[in-house]
């Protein structure tokens, strides 16, 4: 067997190792003592070989300034250890879920980091394992919030990549680490087809039919803002509340009739395959929501009923997710 072999093996049993004693506890874990590991990084390598020289040359020439020097050099290095360990320890890291992304966009996840006193923890590293993305910090206090973008994902159940947090302050000689595990699957919705490829039941996309949609936005009653959401159109962004908050609103109406319902149903593209099939779907579903009229969703073992709204939308797009093709 060779060096590399024996290598890749001692790594995979400390792998397996390292995610047997990180059970997977829910979307909040806390860093306790035995979630944690430490080890020399290269500089602490070198600096124990410093050490050792050191102690060679004051047994060599019986030299107590070499020994006082040596054994004040340890003590430093014993202290970083300590300090690297309780920079991580106490941590409690709570995953907040994005809403459901798209499939040709990548997904953004949040870490909430909680503290039980008011002490900061400088100099952390949070990374995606298997990827280049992490995100480092300067100083960690209650209450701040980490942003990990993930790498482009596939339409269906997915499950969370495992997250790297580490630190080697205060001065690089030993790396304390930890991996985050969540168990909630991640729902990817299918990529949205091409704006304006298939038209939605209902919709003639001719001049006369925008005239006719524009006067019932009209008769419509405003209730409110919300945030802009990809696909809103640009006549119902609200420009002069979104310049005195600094964040793109949309205006958000009441219709007085059910004229403006619309049901969107997997039937109505019998001539496309699965996946394009939930790629239109995805489509008519953000513009519909864009548009802020009730719209349903009827699917092979789903049918959600018409509604409008943040919490519609999302439901409509993880049932798009969630689809299997029956057999």
């Amino acid at each position: 067997m060779s060096v590399t072999q024996t290598t890749d093996r001692r790594a995979g049993h400390f792998a397996r190792w390292t995610r047997k004693r990180l059970r997977i506890t829910g979307n909040a874990v806390t860093l306790e003592r035995r979630r944690l590991f430490i080890l020399p990084t290269g500089a602490g390598l070198g600096y124990g070989a410093m050490l050792a020289v050191m102690l060679l040359f004051a047994l060599n020439y019986n030299n107590s300034m070499i020994f006082a020097a040596t054994f004040l050099l340890a003590g430093i290095s014993i202290n970083a250890i300590w300090q690297t360990h309780r920079n991580l320890l106490g941590l409690k890291i709570e995953l907040i879920m994005p809403s459901t992304p798209l499939a040709d966009r990548p997904a953004t996840l949040i870490l909430s980091i909680g503290l039980d006193g008011k002490q900061t923890h400088p100099a952390i590293t949070f990374r995606i394992v298997g990827t280049e993305q992490r995100v480092r910090t300067h100083d960690i206090h209650a209450g701040t919030q980490i942003r990990l973008e993930l790498p482009v994902l596939s339409r269906g159940r997915r499950a969370l990549p495992e997250i790297n947090i580490s630190t080697i302050y205060p001065l690089g000689l030993f790396r304390t680490w930890s991996l985050l595990r969540f168990p909630q699957p991640l729902l990817v919705a299918p990529a949205p087809a091409p704006r304006g490829l298939y038209q939605p039941p209902g919709h003639s996309g001719s001049a006369q039919a925008d005239a006719v949609a524009t006067q019932a936005d009209e008769e419509d009653i405003l209730v409110g803002l919300r945030p802009y959401q990809y696909g809103d159109p640009i006549r119902r962004i609200a420009w002069r509340a979104s310049a005195r908050s600094e964040a793109l609103l949309s205006k958000q109406f009441q219709s007085g009739t059910q004229a403006h319902t619309t049901w969107l149903r997997w039937t109505d593209l019998p001539a496309l395959d699965t996946e394009k099939r939930l790629s239109v779907l995805c489509r008519w579903v953000l513009d519909a929501d864009g548009a802020g009229h009730p719209y349903g969703l009827v699917i092979p073992g789903a049918e959600i009923p018409p509604n409008r709204g943040p919490g519609h939308r999302r439901q409509c797009l993880e049932a798009l997710a969630r689809f299997e093709q029956p057999a």
